[in-house]
């Protein structure tokens, strides 16, 4: 991590050094100019610096190179809105069947019934969607810590079967959205849409708070993006910006490879080589 005097600042690659926000959905741009000239001079090793707008904002940067990125996001006007009119058919059935099940869900202190659950659920399985799972393994003394950060600005849920957490949000409230952090539930309780049920309260949480937005991460086209959907979720544009700060960035920008490798891959076969992933890890 490189620590900026303003922001946390995380980079990669060798050849070439991207850099960006160590966390995007909460901390934004806000004076690019400034922001960049100081960039240029604590960190010359970088070479390019991406961000993207903020929901609260959306302030174009003009004179920068900038793509489209879409994110899944629900306006919040009411729970009762929501309920009725922005949930799918299938995601309201499945927040009844939850309740009906026996799911209650509430907000809840960060104490250490609520650590040694998270603790339990984030060591449930080492894969989660078809890929390693980051925190498998990790000490309970760590999850506390991780999990505490900015305690201050967030509200915590948890999702209840007689009483065990089966499925917590560390909900980070933000200007005037909020973003889910760690929105996990147990494959065992998998019949019990937890899931539907966590995010119902975080729309109500939404709500008391009076906050416009649920941003729900990128605009997916797999599973995880059909639940979105359902659960209300509408496309929203966020442009990403690209600024060269170095004549390797610009040669970078200039000739498409300020993304990576990988992002030069046709989508079908990224999707072919997701889909292999997924099958090795769950033939284990």
């Amino acid at each position: 991590m490189i620590m900026s005097k303003i922001l946390p600042i995380v980079s990669r690659g060798s050849l070439l050094r991207v850099g960006w926000l160590e966390r995007e959905y909460t901390d934004c741009v806000e004076d690019a100019p400034s922001f960049l000239n100081e960039l240029k001079g604590e960190f010359p090793s970088l070479d390019i610096f991406t961000f993207r707008q903020s929901l609260s904002r959306q302030t174009d940067f003009k004179g920068f190179k900038k793509e489209p990125n879409y994110f899944a996001v629900i306006p919040v006007t009411s729970y009762d809105n929501w309920f009725h009119h922005q949930m799918k058919k299938t995601a309201r059935q499945a927040l009844k069947k939850s309740f009906k099940k026996g799911v209650t869900v509430r907000s809840t202190e960060y104490d250490e019934a609520f650590i040694q659950g998270i603790y339990e659920i984030l060591n449930e399985t080492p894969v989660r969607q078809g890929r390693p799972y980051g925190h498998y393994g990790k000490s309970k003394e760590v999850i506390e810590k991780e999990f505490a950060e900015d305690r201050d600005q967030c509200t915590y849920i948890g999702a209840y079967f007689e009483e065990e957490l089966i499925g917590f949000i560390k909900l980070y409230l933000k200007d005037n959205y909020t973003v889910p952090f760690g929105m996990v539930s147990k494959i065992a309780h998998r019949d019990k849409s937890v899931q539907n049920a966590l995010i119902s309260h975080a729309i109500k949480v939404c709500e008391e708070k009076g906050k416009k937005y649920f941003f729900y991460g990128e605009w997916l086209e797999d599973s995880l993006g059909s639940f979105k959907r359902h659960v209300g979720c509408e496309k929203q544009l966020l442009f990403r910006y690209y600024v060269p700060l170095t004549l390797k960035g610009r040669l970078a920008v200039a000739l498409g490879l300020h993304k990576g490798l990988r992002n030069l891959l046709p989508a079908t076969v990224k999707k072919r080589t997701k889909d292999v992933r997924r099958k090795l890890f769950f033939n284990q």
